[in-house]
C-alpha cells in the first residue's frame, strides 16, 4: 500500500469562523457550570411565588420576565467579555443569524431563541414552582439534586435571551 495525500481545496473556514466556534464553545462550557444553574434556580424560587397556572397573564409576569431575561442576558455578556477577547455581543448575534441552528449545538441554540418567548419562559417557572411543591412528583425535583434549568443533565428546560 501506499501513503495517499490529501489536498484540501476550498474555504475551510476563517478567522470568523473560529472566533464563533470558540464563543459557542465558551456559551456551552458557561451553561454547564454549576454558577449558571445556581444564577437561574435562585432567580425561579426567588419570584416563582407570582405565577399561576392560568391562561391570565398579570402585569407581574412581565416584569419578573424582564428582570429575569435582563439577569441572564448580563451574565452571560459579562462572563463572555471577559473570558475571550475583544467580545461583542452585537458581532456574536450577527454570526449567529448568519450560521442559523446546523452550526451551534441544540442546547445553546434552544436557550438563546427561548430568550425572547415568553411563553416558554413562564412554562419553565411554573414548573420549578411544581417541583417544589411537589417534589415527590418530578425526577428532576430541586430537592432532589436535579435542576429543571441544567442543561445537559437530567432535563433540559430551555430559557431564551432575546439580544
Amino acid at each position: 500500500t501506499s501513503d495517499e495525500e490529501f489536498e484540501f481545496v476550498g474555504d475551510c473556514g476563517g478567522d470568523e469562523d473560529e472566533r464563533f466556534d470558540m464563543i459557542v464553545g465558551k456559551l456551552e462550557e458557561i451553561m454547564m457550570e454549576d454558577e449558571f444553574t445556581h444564577l437561574q434556580e435562585g432567580f425561579m424560587r426567588d419570584n416563582c411565588e407570582y405565577f399561576e397556572d392560568t391562561e391570565e397573564n398579570k402585569l407581574i409576569y412581565t416584569t419578573v420576565y424582564k428582570q429575569y431575561t435582563d439577569l441572564v442576558e448580563q451574565y452571560i455578556e459579562d462572563r463572555l467579555s471577559n473570558e475571550i477577547e475583544g467580545f461583542s455581543m452585537e458581532d456574536f448575534m450577527r454570526m449567529l443569524s448568519e450560521r442559523g441552528e446546523s452550526e451551534v449545538s441544540g442546547d445553546v441554540w434552544d436557550m438563546l431563541l427561548s430568550f425572547g418567548d415568553f411563553a416558554t419562559f413562564k412554562e419553565i417557572i411554573l414548573g420549578y414552582k411544581r417541583d417544589l411543591i411537589h417534589p415527590e412528583q418530578s425526577l428532576n425535583s430541586p430537592c432532589g439534586g436535579g435542576s429543571p434549568l441544567a442543561v445537559g443533565r437530567k432535563k433540559i428546560h430551555t430559557v431564551t435571551i432575546e439580544f
